[in-house]
């Protein structure tokens, strides 16, 4: 009997010394180490997870379900699925990726433009977009001699913003980022000969490299008209006020019609 006792309190106590517990491996490096080099580790596998007894469930339970064919971890609320699927299948999930570090996604294979994505796709908040276009046309009547001036143009083609103040000629920028502007300007028919002109947008009218110079030409046949294109990309910032501004020298001259066009094409 007392030799009965004392093998008890020495299997007790080795248990106890001895706490990690290794299969396969007389030096176990974790509670339970399991090493093998031809065989896998078979956990638990269960019919439907769901049908665990209430109260069973533990945090970081994790068991296979053969009704889905994937590992199912309980988090204390819910059981979260996981499934990992080789690069010639699908991966689904109906749970959310949530991490507050850097997640990169990367698809070496195909690269990840050839990667479809279904579903609603939110992008991150540095990247989002904001899509921004105005058009405008039509003449200014007035009269342009020897000052820079702010051609106004009467119609609003497309401006689903109210970007565009239809008093002052300026459309204002909504956002920092690239914009293409382009642009086109006709003198009135018939317009006489030697007159120079210059059309710019810009924040302000002042002179710079993004003013174009142009020469009126006249000839005598009477269907004669010259329009001058104009084609610019620039950074501007939200706030930015652009307008159409036009210099006349050796005016006056009057203008047949013009277009004004604002397009963000990056942040």
């Amino acid at each position: 009997m007392n030799k009965f006792i004392i093998s008890l309190v020495f299997t007790v106590f080795s248990f106890l010394c001895y706490s990690q517990v290794g299969v396969g491996t007389s030096d176990p490096k974790a509670a339970l180490d399991v090493t093998s080099t031809d065989s896998g580790f078979l956990m638990p596998r269960i019919a439907d997870h769901n049908a665990l007894v209430t109260g069973v469930e533990q945090i970081g339970m994790m068991v296979f379900d053969l009704a889905t064919n994937s590992i199912w971890v309980w988090n204390g609320s819910l059981w979260s699925e996981n499934e990992i699927v080789g690069s010639d299948g699908d991966t689904s999930s109906t749970n959310e990726i949530q991490t507050s570090s850097t997640l990169n996604i990367t698809d070496t294979a195909n690269n990840f433009g050839s990667s479809n994505v279904e579903g609603a796709l939110t992008e991150l908040a540095s990247r989002t977009f904001d899509p921004f276009f105005v058009d405008v046309s039509g003449r200014d009547n007035r009269t342009f001699s020897n000052a820079f001036t702010t051609y106004v143009h009467p119609s609003v083609n497309y401006d689903p913003t109210g970007a565009y103040n239809t008093s002052t000629g300026v459309i204002t920028i909504p956002s920092d980022g690239i914009y293409q502007i382009t642009g086109t300007m006709r003198v009135a028919d018939r317009s006489s000969s030697g007159v120079q002109y210059g059309v710019g947008v810009h924040t302000s009218n002042i002179d710079g490299s993004w003013f174009l110079w142009h020469a009126v030409l006249y000839t005598s046949n009477p269907n004669d008209r010259t329009t001058y294109p104009y084609i610019r990309v620039g950074h501007f910032n939200a706030g930015d006020q652009l307008r159409m501004f036009v210099y006349v020298d050796n005016g006056p001259l009057r203008m047949s019609t013009g277009a004004f066009q604002v397009l963000k094409t990056s942040n």
